[in-house]
C-alpha cells in the first residue's frame, strides 16, 4: 500500500501544490501538551487529511510508517532536508490545527 501511494505521489508530483507557512502559524502551538490525548483516531486523522500532500506523505512515511529521512528521501525522490523540513512543516501546520479544533484549552 505505501508502495501504491507513493507511486500516485511520484505520478502526480507536478500537480501538487506545497504551501508555506505565514509567520503566526509558524509560531503558534498547541497550549494543552495533552490536547492530543484527547482527540479521536478519527479526529486526527480528520486533522491529518487537511494536510498538503508532501507534508502528509512525509508525516506519514516519518510517524506512522517508521521511515528514516533518508529512506523518505529515497523513496520519494527529495532531499534529506527536504524530508526533514517537511516533517517540520507538518507537525506545525498540524498543531495549528489542533489548536483550532475543540480540544484547545486556554489558560
Amino acid at each position: 500500500m505505501v508502495r501504491t501511494i507513493i507511486n500516485h505521489y511520484h505520478k502526480n508530483q507536478n500537480k501538487i501544490i506545497t504551501t508555506e507557512l505565514s509567520p503566526e502559524i509558524s509560531n503558534q502551538y498547541v497550549a494543552d501538551p495533552d490536547a492530543l490525548s484527547h482527540l479521536e483516531v478519527e479526529e486526527l486523522l480528520a486533522l491529518t487529511n487537511k494536510l498538503p500532500p508532501a507534508y502528509k506523505m512525509v508525516l506519514n512515511l516519518y510517524a506512522i510508517e517508521g521511515y528514516s529521512h533518508e529512506e523518505i528521501a529515497n523513496l520519494l525522490k527529495i532531499n534529506v532536508g527536504t524530508s526533514k523540513s517537511n516533517l517540520f512543516k507538518a507537525r506545525t501546520f498540524l498543531a495549528k490545527l489542533i489548536a483550532k479544533s475543540k480540544f484547545y484549552i486556554f489558560f
